[in-house]
């Protein structure tokens, strides 16, 4: 199989993970919670699904997650590389390697929240499930702020702007407010429906990213123009 082939499959599959990411968590939620049979009014706190009976199911649906979740934040990283080359230099190609750091650690922690029963080992859980959040928001706030900064930036380059990009730095800076507001709410007052909201609040952020992943499906060497309001 060619280079070429294995890129343009990569990049297809960079179109679809988002949106099987979201698939992959709702549908771990569900199956866990059919087993668990909690009742719908009062939803469970995410880590009660994974105890006793579907302790294999909930680690097994994370870890499927935890590898789409990887792709997302590689595919994110690379286009953002080639977005960002007319503002190259040393701090902004730092801000994006940290950026992405952030994002590998909270998948970690993912991992460890999702491996690690709370109704055997609830200290390590519970330090997996709130760094993971911490880590989500920070990624989060990581990447509108860049965002943000590529808006500044465009009438610098003289580049068109479109109705597009002046939603999406809102929309983004939205996303990120409402997810720490939830995290906080969940902790302080321990709400599974903060809880839920927090959770669900990323995937929806990431779902944006289907945009850049379907205008390099063909790879990045066919994009005509490196264009600045293209997140």
């Amino acid at each position: 199989m060619s280079n070429h082939l294995l890129s343009r499959i990569w990049h297809y599959i960079l179109v679809l993970l988002p949106l099987s990411a979201v698939f992959t968590f709702i549908l771990t939620l569900i199956v866990c919670n059919s087993k668990r049979n909690f009742d719908l009014h009062d939803l469970p706190q995410i880590s009660q699904l994974g105890i006793g009976v579907t302790y294999r199911l909930f680690a097994i649906g994370f870890a499927i997650l935890a590898l789409q979740l990887f792709g997302i934040l590689i595919g994110r990283h690379i286009y953002l590389l080639h977005i960002i080359k007319p503002l190259f230099s040393l701090w902004i190609n730092v801000y994006l390697y940290l950026q992405l750091a952030v994002g590998f650690v909270a998948i970690v922690f993912m991992l460890l929240m999702a491996f690690v029963d709370v109704s055997k080992n609830r200290i390590p859980h519970l330090i997996g499930a709130f760094t993971m959040f911490g880590l989500i928001v920070i990624y989060l706030f990581l990447h509108t702020a860049l965002a943000l900064y590529l808006y500044t930036q465009r009438r610098i380059y003289n580049q068109k702007l479109d109705i597009a990009f002046m939603i999406l730095p809102i929309f983004y800076s939205l996303c990120s407010i409402s997810a720490i507001i939830c995290v906080a709410i969940w902790i302080t007052t321990a709400n599974s429906i903060a809880q839920y909201a927090a959770s669900g609040i990323p995937f929806l952020y990431f779902v944006v990213f289907i945009h850049g992943f379907w205008k390099t499906r063909n790879g990045f060497n066919n994009l005509q123009k490196v264009n600045l309001t293209s997140l």
